[in-house]
């Protein structure tokens, strides 16, 4: 009896360490989310901003007139948290009637350089006209003094905005805000110090592309090859006289399309397994002396050579635009080739594919310039567009029957692809290596050939031979 009872009581055991081992950890991930669900409830805008003595809510009447005025934002605070985060803190004058939505924001953090980036924000809550956004991605610093140097941010695109310059889309619309935020830590105490700044507005831009003919691929003659040089155009408030540097940002995907009839256009697949590619966002700089060029390395391709910065009359003087291209840029200072990607059409007479790459949401993001023999290195003001990809020159079928060229334009293509010596080197000798096999292949091939030759050319003489003695009897 006492055996069993034992044995009962060791089951109970059991069967209640289990019991605790399932329900300890739900309980345990509730309690975490309910812990985090705690951090993200955050404080209302409107009680923030009464924590600052000089703030009064009546000098931000709602503005419903449609005017200018009413079509805007306005960053009018800024604010740390314990967990290093940043706030944004924006009125919105036409928020009862039409209300404006803060998409990103560009800041650089640097504080004796310009190095800007655009976050995206997120609204946490709203009062009236005013409401509090938190910085995606950005991560407060733990130096002493901390530098956000604002020049603009980007709102949602409204019925009531320009439809931008043709043949472009509006992906946001820049708002100015040029400040210059300097948050200091001094024991408990956190001081924040705004000033204004000199910013860059660009008063007009367009997004384009050349096209140039690369030839037709030596192994896969159903494959023709071309580069799309993506170019933005624009004008600033600034007489420019010199412009040295611009950081671009643009969004970059590649995708493929159906150019029979135009029935899907979607990701690129880039493995076996279904998976297609990303939407990668691209920064860079573009310098006064970089120049770049179309590989043009298979038959029949064109080499095209050019400066990425150029003046716009430098531009139209140098490549073959359409009539539509030279219109939509005629009033603007500057043209910026800023990438270059391959585009291909693989197929026969209309059923064929167009693989290329989808440039999206082009934006200017800062320049350095000389106006007036004064130079200038400022952030800017200025749109996310994209442009329709199609090309905007005439000469995007250029043929060249230069074989000469042809070779040397593939030789300049592998050695600028294979930079290191070694690398040269291995494929140089897997080329070689590649010929001599051919070679021989092509030899065997022509022996076959002379053999099957041979042979039926003798038992086409046995059947004369045959046939002629049949006669003679």
């Amino acid at each position: 009896m006492m055996i069993k009872n034992e044995r009962k009581i060791y089951i109970w055991v059991v069967i209640l360490l289990v019991l605790l081992a399932v329900v300890l950890p739900v309980w345990a991930n509730s309690q975490a989310r309910i812990a985090y669900a705690a951090e993200a409830t955050y404080s209302n805008v409107l009680d923030d901003l009464e924590k600052d003595s000089t703030f009064n809510a009546e000098d931000y009447p709602a503005i419903d007139d449609g005017s200018a005025e009413s079509k805007t934002l306005k960053l009018i605070q800024i604010a740390e948290s314990t967990s290093k985060e940043l706030f944004l803190y924006i009125y919105n004058p036409s928020a009862n009637t039409t209300p404006l939505s803060a998409k990103s924001v560009r800041i650089s953090t640097e504080s004796t350089t310009l190095s800007y980036k655009d976050y995206a924000l997120t609204r946490v809550n709203e009062e009236g006209v005013f409401a509090k956004y938190v910085v995606q991605g950005l991560e407060v610093k733990s130096d002493g003094v901390r530098i956000y140097d604002i020049p603009c941010l980007h709102r949602d695109v409204k019925d009531f905005d320009d439809e931008g310059a043709a043949d472009n889309d509006l992906n946001a619309i820049a708002v100015e805000v040029a400040q210059r935020w300097t948050v200091v830590t001094n024991g408990d105490e956190v001081i924040y110090k705004m000033d204004t700044t000199d910013v860059v507005i660009i008063e007009h831009q367009w997004v384009g592309l050349l096209r140039f003919n690369d030839g037709v691929a030596w192994l896969y003659p159903a494959a023709v090859g071309k580069t799309d040089v993506h170019f933005v155009s624009f004008k600033t408030n600034y007489a420019i006289d010199k412009l040295f540097e611009i950081d671009i940002s643009y969004l970059s995907q590649a995708r493929a399309a159906d150019g029979s009839y135009g029935e899907w256009d979607r990701p690129a697949l880039v493995d076996g397994n279904g998976h297609t590619a990303e939407v990668e966002t691209v920064q860079k700089t573009i310098h006064a002396d970089d120049e770049d060029s179309n590989p043009a390395n298979h038959p029949f391709g064109t080499k095209h050579k050019w400066s990425c910065i150029r003046t716009k009359d430098d531009f139209v003087a140098q490549e073959d635009l359409t009539a539509e291209a030279k219109e939509n840029i005629k009033d603007d200072q500057f043209v910026v080739c800023f990438a270059t990607t391959e585009w291909q059409k693989v197929g026969f007479g209309t059923s064929y594919q167009i693989n290329y790459t989808k440039i999206s949401e082009v934006t200017i993001m800062r320049l350095y310039f000389e106006c007036e023999g004064k130079p200038y290195n400022l952030g800017v003001v200025s749109n996310k567009q994209t442009g329709d990809n199609k090309p905007d020159n005439n000469n995007t079928n250029e043929w060249n029957p230069d074989i000469g060229e042809w070779i040397k334009n593939w030789w300049e293509d592998f050695l600028n692809k294979n930079g290191d010596l070694l690398t040269r080197i291995i494929k140089i000798i897997a080329i070689i290596a590649g010929v001599v096999v051919g070679l021989v292949v092509l030899g065997l091939f022509v022996r076959l050939c002379r053999f099957i030759k041979r042979l039926f050319g003798k038992r086409k003489a046995d059947y004369k031979y045959q046939y002629s003695r049949k006669r003679r009897k």
